[in-house]
């Protein structure tokens, strides 16, 4: 090989090189440019989505928020917790581990409020607005929020005892 061919050569070599340097670097630079772009950004502060889900580092499912119902799950996945606005009003309702509802916090669209409590036996318990059945005559009546009404476990869910 003649030294004029190891010219050539060692010139096209250097050509080369240089043009993957400027193929490397330019990539380098259009991240750079665009990391700064980005970070110029302002952050939104709102979220937008139909429906959220939260899970635990398991990927069990223990919470859902959508539109008008927010869902508390246990460990088990049970439903344990829920919070909804709805037609027929605003609620508050625990379960307990079976998924019975044992308290609720209810508030009717008219604005009646009223707290249900219940146990396993089906027994409850009215505090505020509620509506009874009068046995004899089979008349609906409203009773007011400053009322407590208790309630049997039988299937009429007869009162046995209210004041006032």
């Amino acid at each position: 090989m003649s030294e004029r061919d190891l010219i050539e050569r060692l010139e096209k070599l250097e050509r080369d090189n240089r043009r993957l340097k400027g193929l490397a670097l330019a990539p380098l630079v259009l991240a750079t440019a665009l990391a700064t772009i980005y970070a110029t950004q302002p952050v939104s502060p709102v979220i937008e989505a139909h429906m959220f889900i939260v899970v635990d580092d398991s990927g069990r499912k223990r919470m859902t928020l959508s539109e008008n119902l927010i869902m508390l799950y246990d460990a088990q996945g049970k439903p344990r917790a829920m919070m909804s606005l709805d037609p027929w009003g605003a609620a508050i309702v625990l379960s307990d581990a079976e998924g019975k509802a044992s308290a609720l916090l209810n508030v009717t669209p008219e604005g009646q409020p009223s707290i249900t409590l219940g146990d396993r036996q089906g027994f409850e318990m009215d505090l505020g607005s509620t509506k009874t059945v009068v046995p004899v005559t089979g008349a609906v009546e409203q009773t007011s929020a400053a009322s407590i009404v208790m309630f049997r476990n039988d299937k009429e869910h007869h009162v046995i005892w209210r004041a006032p």
